[in-house]
């Protein structure tokens, strides 16, 4: 016989069942109902089975590639790439799980990721030599693209960027720990309800492809697999001691960490700055470059900034290639 007490806590945790079912499916209904709105901006490049979405624009060479922060796509370059290609051809895309690209099955390494935008360059028919612009997260994959690739990069341009140096920045197992946890509440659509970011007014573009839940699966994963990414590094080729870098670091302690309280925030900036350094001084022609008045999200706060360093790189490896000293 059952008595009174079971029978609650039962139908308790059948109700929790039933309800937490309803949340995950009108969530996926919201997602697919904001996914028929929409349109990508650019082209879907088959890469062997799945697509990455890659928008382009100006003409000549080298060819700039931007990469994206973290949770974001090719739109966070929406104000840098029609100025950059007015000077040069400009890609920004959407890694795999992100924006407007297929979600890739297993692993989501440094190498995973080096490996699809080959992919991607190859079939989009985007021969070298590149420029990389690589911001937060974005930037191991383009790290460890030019110590694989060496001919085929001409410059490097980091904004507040993962690399080397911090990938295994203490923080970062927080920052996996909240980003997985913002996978659950993007599954059940809280992410949708909450609208943290701010993006339901802002950019209703933004809010759908930023929300779904399969964006949030893809950074858990990607942050989770940091540890297999800084090996990969470890093992890569140095990165070119005659390579263009400029490294530009934020001005202003805020947004290192995602969800961070702003004491947390001053006492991580002293070890990312440090990094950001060590970085920039790989390379004999590596340069620090401080964005006054930006957080980390540095192409949000002074796109600017980026254009101008990112014109004066371009610039810099074209009088390289002719035999001048910049």
């Amino acid at each position: 016989m059952v008595t009174r007490g079971p029978r609650l806590v039962l139908a308790i945790a059948a109700f929790v069942a039933v309800a937490a079912s309803g949340a995950f499916a009108a969530a996926r209904l919201a997602e697919h109902a904001g996914a028929r709105r929409l349109l990508p901006p650019g082209r879907l490049v088959d890469i062997g089975g799945r697509r990455l979405h890659m928008v382009c624009a100006g003409s000549g060479r080298p060819t700039v590639l931007l990469e994206a922060s973290g949770p974001a796509n090719a739109r966070q370059y929406s104000v840098v790439l029609p100025r950059l290609a007015s000077k040069t051809t400009t890609c920004a895309y959407d890694r795999a799980g992100m924006g407007f690209s297929d979600p890739a099955p297993g692993a989501r390494t440094a190498q995973d990721m080096v490996d699809d935008l080959v992919a991607a360059l190859a079939s989009a028919r985007l021969p070298g030599p590149y420029v990389l612009v690589a911001g937060s997260l974005g930037g191991v994959v383009a790290e460890l693209f030019a110590r694989e690739r060496p001919s085929d990069v001409l410059g490097l341009v980091t904004l507040d960027a993962l690399t080397s140096e911090s990938a295994s920045y203490p923080a970062v197992a927080g920052i996996t720990t909240k980003a997985c946890a913002a996978r659950w509440a993007a599954e059940f659509g809280l992410l949708r309800v909450a609208d943290p970011f701010g993006l339901a007014k802002a950019s209703p573009v933004a809010f759908e492809v930023t929300y779904r839940a399969s964006t949030w699966r893809t950074v858990c994963r990607t942050l989770g697999d940091l540890p297999a990414t800084g090996s990969q590094l470890r093992a890569a080729a140095p990165l070119r001691s005659d390579l263009p870098l400029t490294v530009v670091v934020h001005g202003e302690a805020r947004d290192i960490i995602p969800f961070a309280r702003p004491e947390e925030e001053r006492a991580a900036d002293p070890a990312w700055l440090a990094a950001q350094r060590a970085f920039a001084d790989r390379s004999r022609l590596g340069r620090l470059v401080v964005a006054t008045g930006s957080g980390h999200l540095i192409v949000e706060d002074r796109p600017d900034l980026v254009i101008e360093t990112v014109q004066a790189m371009v610039d810099e490896v074209a009088l390289l290639a002719n035999g001048e000293h910049p």
